[in-house]
């Protein structure tokens, strides 16, 4: 009916947006958290010429990336994401996530339907249950391509008790990516939103493959290869993961995006929808986007509704320092080789596996920290240390592959 053509006749006139949006920041201008979010939009459904996108996306990166761009992107793309059903209600709809999803983009799309879709203005619940990921930006600037601590943590801190949604991707830039890793071990990989939900319910770990539930960022896939360096779109991976995490440990690869990633968080999670958000965003010293094992890491913590700022390192878990070439990547397979031997609690006394354990270790301790299950992160450590030598850690892993692997 008339609604219908309304809609279509508002679509219609969106062609200009990226336009408007290369244009204002060809002039030096600040874009609109509205316009961010509008140019986005078209560049993720395809609506956007190929030479549109790759000029947006190169002007972008000559404007200051601010808190309010991060967020609205983050957004934008995460409406364009396959729904994870972790936090919904049993008697919710999915049709009432699409809904939910439809009323976040704010008040740009409230403005745009004018109120055409009845669902969206109907309240969605969403389950008040911790969820954590451990995740980070990629692009370190430091010269050594590290172990998949994060990868290895997430599992640990989930045999603590600790549902971990862990979202993550094959590499760009590193040896091995989280999900290579998680390839490598023996897991499948191409798992839908429902079987990834039943496996953290029963092991309280699943991993989202970012190629799975993201499947609409491929429209600029070709583009972003061919501009051949980095975009906004490198940078927004830990603010879409799709089960919506409450708590989270994130490492960025640049320093000035701590504070902003940290702004971000809060925004995101100050009305508790999903939960009390907690986080600690981090970036070492030598340029890492993870907490090092050679140096002292900036760490900037989320928690109620505040930011604090504050450097850590290895002696605050009671662990050495160990230089960055000990706790290096290998390949895929030789990484998994390594995992199990730590889960095994194999190599005592190896320079490599001590270093990449210590590693594992303080990424673990930050994560049951955020969560509230250790009071520091000496109590982390210990936790963690707990998990693998009791052989839960690997059970979980073990039981893990086994049930992806189901058909």
């Amino acid at each position: 009916g008339q609604s219908i053509r309304a809609h279509y006749s508002i679509m219609a006139t969106e062609s200009n947006i990226v336009k408007e949006a290369i244009k204002s920041l060809s002039n030096g201008k600040t874009i609109s958290s509205r316009e961010i979010d509008g140019a986005m939009r078209e560049i993720i459904s395809g609506k956007a010429t190929p030479s549109q996108t790759g000029a947006f996306l190169v002007s972008l990166q000559f404007s200051p990336l601010t808190a309010e761009i991060l967020l609205s992107s983050a957004t934008a793309m995460s409406s364009f994401a396959i729904e994870c059903q972790l936090r919904m209600a049993a008697s919710q709809s999915p049709i009432d996530s699409i809904a939910e999803d439809a009323k976040e983009i704010g008040k740009a799309v409230e403005e745009l339907e004018g109120g055409i879709n009845q669902n969206a203005s109907k309240e969605v619940k969403y389950l008040h249950e911790d969820v954590l990921d451990i995740v980070g930006t990629g692009g370190d600037s430091g010269a050594v391509s590290t172990f998949n601590a994060s990868t290895t943590a997430a599992m640990i801190v989930g045999a603590c008790g600790v549902k971990v949604a862990k979202h993550g991707n094959r590499s760009s830039s590193g040896k091995c990516g989280s999900a290579d890793l998680v390839e490598a071990l023996g897991a499948k990989l191409d798992l839908n939103s429902e079987k990834v939900v039943k496996i953290i319910k029963n092991l309280n770990f699943g991993f989202l493959f970012a190629q799975n539930f993201h499947p609409a960022m491929k429209s600029v896939a070709a583009i972003r290869k061919e501009l051949g360096v980095r975009t906004i779109f490198n940078v927004l991976g830990p603010l879409t993961n799709p089960a919506k995490p409450n708590l989270m440990l994130l490492g960025v690869g640049v320093p000035g995006l701590g504070p902003l990633y940290a702004q971000v968080f809060l925004r995101q999670h100050q009305d508790e929808k999903y939960g009390k958000g907690s986080a600690m965003v981090v970036h070492s010293l030598d340029g890492m986007d993870e907490i090092s094992t050679a140096t002292k890491t900036k760490a900037w913590i989320v928690k109620n509704n505040k930011i604090e700022e504050r450097e850590i390192g290895p002696e605050d878990f009671g662990l050495n320092y160990h230089p960055l070439t000990s706790i290096a990547s290998g390949l895929p397979k030789e990484n998994a080789e390594l995992f199990f031997r730590i889960l095994r609690n194999e190599g005592k006394g190896e320079e490599k596996v001590e270093a990449v354990l210590d590693f594992v270790l303080m990424n673990a301790s930050a994560s049951l920290f955020v969560a509230g299950k250790a009071k520091d992160f000496k109590e982390g450590v210990e936790l963690a240390r707990e998990a693998i030598s009791s052989g839960r850690a690997l059970k979980l892993v073990e039981e893990y592959i086994r049930q992806s692997n189901l058909e």
